[in-house]
């Protein structure tokens, strides 16, 4: 699913917010318009769609003193116009201009908490002519892989992905796998909704297992509480189930080790979605045998940086295209099916500093440890029994 809604950059992107929330395609700009023509005329009406204002001319005034004040009305409504006569029939229309796709985006920390939904904005695009914010709702489409060659943009998009998780959700909890040696995410690995944090492929097999237990325990308390899904059996008990993002940096490399690993993959993306449980992978390889029909089938969101050739696209995107993208940051979404093209944002240390530090834990000190297992809470075993409905309680909720 997309969510769209106008963005632009700095203080014109505040603007363009502003005029969104009016509801309209464009600002009604009939009031200052009707100043500036008090001694020739006024506006008749606005016609947002087609942005053309009508205007009534006063007896003695002519079609040219309205040409004379073009240049006026283009300051008052920040656009090229057309001053047109039909026939005695006088209209100011804005003109329609092209907008391009920045090719560097800063930052911004998008509010999203209270649109329907897990919705979170991934992207900048232009649609109809204006500047858009693609976003996705991980309630919707609970699953994704970004996938790219190496250098365009894939890591920083992970980092801005997460970043707006924190900053609307702070309840989620992340599963974080970053097998680049831990540099690409390790600005995460203290943060109080971070439960683990691995770098070394052959030492995630038993994480990978615990999450999927996990899946299984929250199974059992949404069928116990007589829920349809998380959302759900949140909406009626106290023993919330917290979302959980299982981010996996350069997930090829992990299932490469195991066979099972990778069949347990396919089954936690199958049922992972009705306990709010989201996984997001990373990949730089393309590969049919590994990124397999089975898991395509269930990721519902593709983002793809720009890719060396067109094979490459297809395997991910089933559709050419990706290794057209020649600006760094810059993707094809495939979101639930839908295909737009975007500008992903720029990160900086500051950025990432400022959304975290309030969510950061001191106790937890990873230091050179190449997995961090469970930290700050104890995950069951699948051996454990399995949790009441009602008294119970699933792994992390009480943090």
């Amino acid at each position: 699913m997309l969510w769209w809604m106008p963005w632009a950059i700095g203080a014109v992107m505040l603007g363009v917010l502003k005029i969104t929330e009016l509801g309209g395609d464009s600002v009604d700009a009939s009031k200052p318009l009707g100043e500036l023509l008090a001694d020739i005329g006024y506006i008749k009406f606005h016609d947002r769609k087609s942005k053309t204002y009508g205007v009534e001319l006063k007896h003695g005034s002519s079609f040219k003193d309205l040409e004379n004040l073009k240049g006026k009305i283009e300051n008052i409504v920040k656009s090229e116009v057309n001053i047109i006569n039909n026939n005695f029939n006088y209209y100011i229309q804005l003109k329609e201009t092209s907008k391009e796709l920045p090719t560097n985006l800063p930052f911004y920390a998008f509010d999203t908490k209270d649109r329907q939904g897990l919705q979170v904005a991934v992207g900048l695009s232009v649609q109809n002519g204006d500047f858009n914010i693609l976003a996705i709702d991980f309630v919707e489409t609970p699953h994704t892989l970004i996938a790219g060659a190496t250098g365009w943009g894939k890591s920083v998009f992970l980092i801005n992905l997460i970043l707006q998780i924190i900053h609307n959700y702070p309840e989620c909890e992340f599963e974080l796998f970053d097998f680049k040696g831990g540099v690409e995410l390790n600005s995460f690995k203290n943060l109080k909704q971070t439960k683990s944090f691995t770098i070394a492929p052959d030492k995630a097999e038993e994480e990978i297992r615990s999450i999927y237990s996990e899946i299984e325990e929250r199974l059992d308390v949404i069928n116990e509480s007589e829920s349809k899904n998380w959302i759900d059996h949140n909406k009626h008990n106290d023993n919330k189930l917290n979302p959980k993002f299982v981010i996996i940096e350069e997930f090829t490399i992990l299932i490469d080790q195991s066979k099972d690993l990778k069949n347990i993959l396919i089954k936690s993306l199958a049922i992972s979605r009705a306990v709010g449980i989201f996984y997001v992978f990373t990949s730089q390889r393309f590969d049919s045998k590994i990124i397999d029909s089975r898991i395509k089938a269930n990721i519902d969101n593709r983002i793809c940086f720009h890719t060396v050739d067109s094979i490459n696209s297809s395997i991910i995107l089933d559709q050419t295209g990706a290794e057209k993208l020649k600006n760094k940051g810059r993707a094809l979404f495939s979101i639930g099916g839908q295909l737009s093209e975007g500008q992903t944002s720029m990160t900086t240390d500051d950025d990432v500093a400022n959304i975290i530090k309030e969510h950061l834990n001191p106790s937890k000190r990873v230091g050179s440890k190449q997995v961090t297992k469970n930290i700050g809470t104890e995950k069951k075993t699948s051996e454990e029994p399995k949790m009441n409905a009602k008294g119970g309680l699933i792994y992390g909720l009480n943090n």
